[in-house]
């Protein structure tokens, strides 16, 4: 009796967990539905006396995926609600309905299973099953696993190089001609390395072939020998240079 009241009320609150996963606007409102749903999943194992699985759910699902949520969540404006462009959302659950009750239906026609009695639920059990029935399944996981963090080190370790001795300065004192033919990604990381941050270019072509790049926006965030001045246009400064 106790099992089956436990089963419902885990199952219950799986659900709702999960549809705030789903309806949630808030980002940081679903993470936490999410690793809150997680931790009630390992306890459906733990009624079934699988105790090891229930454990490698809370720490795989809820301390590995779920924080790995988390992190990607850091990129994004977690105060910032998301806007759908999918508004018939009746036709969604009418389709997810649907699909509920035919599993419903599929399910309750099934004969039930007779668990087995004397079967061995112990680490010992599993980990002879893993290493010598499943050996070759478990090592070609591991191996895969073990490419994906080596690709991801290589690719989070790769960084832009740029000379030592560049300073925007040399950019700044550039002619148009020469200015021309530096690329914009360039400009924008040497201004914002050299302490300015949320620049803005626009791009000036004229007949002749020659290029001007205007400053719209730029605010300085520390000294290193740059004053507000930073923020005239390079055009107005070339116009000087010539007056």
């Amino acid at each position: 009796m106790f099992e089956l009241i436990a089963f419902y009320t885990f199952a219950f609150l799986s659900l709702c967990a999960f549809l705030v996963v789903v309806m949630s606007n808030n980002i940081l409102y679903a993470l936490s539905a999410l690793a809150f749903g997680m931790i009630l999943i390992s306890s459906f194992f733990f009624l079934l006396s699988a105790d090891f699985l229930g454990v490698v759910q809370i720490i795989v699902y809820t301390g590995a995926v779920v924080v790995m949520y988390a992190f990607g969540m850091m990129f994004f404006d977690i105060n910032k609600e998301i806007k759908e462009k999918f508004h018939n959302q009746f036709l969604v659950w009418c389709i997810c309905g649907a699909l509920a009750l035919c599993l419903f239906i599929a399910v309750g026609n099934l004969a039930g299973f007779k668990a087995a009695s004397n079967a061995d639920l112990s680490t010992n059990a599993l980990a002879h099953l893993l290493y010598k029935d499943y050996l070759i399944a478990f090592e070609a996981a591991a191996v895969m696993l073990l490419m994906a963090m080596i690709a991801g080190i290589g690719l989070g370790a790769h960084k832009a190089e740029f000379p030592q001795d560049y300073n925007v300065g040399d950019d700044l004192d550039l002619d148009s001609k020469k200015r021309s033919n530096l690329p914009l990604e360039t400009l924008d990381v040497g201004l914002c390395g050299a302490g300015i941050s949320q620049t803005s270019f626009t791009e000036t072509r004229f007949s002749d072939g020659a290029k001007v790049i205007d400053i719209k926006e730029a605010k300085v965030i520390d000294s290193k020998g740059i004053t507000e001045s930073i923020v005239e246009t390079i055009s107005e400064m070339e116009t000087k240079k010539e007056q």
